[in-house]
């Protein structure tokens, strides 16, 4: 004879949850789960770009919706693999975090939402993307100029320039 039990996660975060069956009248275990994990709430972050792909030194939105989660980390990873942090303790209700794009190519880029600093615990990822340089390539050394952001603009707009050294140079508009 089976019987089912239907029931509520608690909105906890964890890596060591379990399910146990106690006898009520002796209090003995009667069987246990093994350890799962729990992480409340939800983010879902959106495509980096509409094409999926980024330029170097551009000023991107890294956007997202949440549910019943405050803060979390943001990470990156150009290989898809080995992950650094782009910013920790992220308001969640904000929506978006602008992010630099490194100078780095890539065509297999993601980021990541993780709970406290924990990739065992990740809420969500991009869809890959590839990361190219705009600009001018001097041997090994890249040098890539951004996009104006906003474009068209009227009184002012953004113009990010990455060199891979520091050196003195001049920019004419």
């Amino acid at each position: 004879d089976t019987d089912e039990m239907s029931w509520i996660l608690p909105a906890v975060n964890t890596k060591n949850a379990v399910v146990r069956m106690i006898n009520t009248e002796t209090g003995m275990v009667m069987t246990e789960s093994s350890p799962f994990m729990i992480l409340a709430g939800s983010v879902a972050l959106a495509q980096i770009s509409p094409d999926n792909k980024v330029d170097v030194g551009q000023l991107r939105n890294i956007r997202w919706t949440s549910n019943n989660v405050s803060r979390f980390d943001l990470q990156f990873a150009q290989d898809g693999v080995n992950w650094e942090t782009i910013a920790m303790d992220v308001n969640a209700y904000s929506g978006s975090f602008e992010w630099l794009v490194p100078n780095v190519g890539s065509s297999n880029a993601l980021i990541r939402a993780i709970w406290n600093n924990d990739s065992d615990m990740e809420y969500s990822r991009t869809p890959e993307f590839s990361i190219g340089a705009v600009g001018v390539n001097d041997g090994n050394q890249m040098f890539s100029l951004s996009q104006p952001v906003p474009n068209p603009f009227s009184v002012e707009s953004r113009v990010n320039l990455v060199i891979p050294f520091n050196q003195s140079i001049t920019v004419t508009l």
